[in-house]
């Protein structure tokens, strides 16, 4: 291996561990923050009133309490979502860090962190729009909401899920040709 190969090569490492730590910090962080929410939306009835003020203001806040329960958990399981992309980045970026560039398994997990990102924003766009109508259910005919909000981060959040996703795929091929080159060799 060329000494430009190998320095390559520990940059890569460097800035991995470093994206991995990143990534382990920001999962712990939303692993903490659901079950948090969840004793916060049982126990406190004042905080849930503050956290569906939080989620949606023009959400009622006198919602009965199933409602404002369903509404908030509804309304937290995006969190859930990217919590276990965070993990996902953080397998792939370990892989990175030992080395595993041009693996099969890292072409699996990069395709998984892609097919996980184009996924939350259809995700988050189904999830505040039943937060809403959950949070509103007990209003009398004619006063129940349904929100349906989708704007260019969303947009922005499938293609790049896209992109990264045939990345993985242009990765897979490129070990498959690697591996029948050096059968050649």
């Amino acid at each position: 291996m060329s000494n430009e190969a190998a320095e390559a090569r520990r940059r890569i490492r460097s800035l991995a561990r470093l994206s991995e730590g990143a990534a382990g910090i920001a999962f712990a962080l939303f692993a903490l923050t659901l079950p948090l929410m969840a004793v916060v939306i049982l126990a406190m009835p004042e905080a849930r009133v503050e956290l569906i003020d939080a989620i949606d203001e023009d959400a009622l806040t006198q919602a009965p309490w199933l409602n404002a329960t369903a509404g908030l958990l509804v309304g937290l399981a995006p969190l859930a979502l990217s919590a276990y992309m965070l993990w996902e980045m953080r397998r792939l970026l370990g892989g990175f860090r030992r080395g595993e560039i041009f693996t099969e398994e890292t072409a699996r997990r990069l395709g998984g962190v892609g097919w996980i990102v184009t996924a939350m924003a259809p995700f988050s766009i189904l999830c505040n729009m039943l937060t809403v109508l959950a949070l509103t259910w007990s209003n009398g005919p004619g006063e129940r909401a349904l929100s349906l909000e989708i704007d260019d981060t969303d947009i922005l959040a499938v293609t790049v899920g896209l992109l990264i996703v045939v990345v993985a795929r242009v990765l897979t091929e490129a070990r498959r040709i690697a591996d029948e080159n050096d059968a050649f060799v």
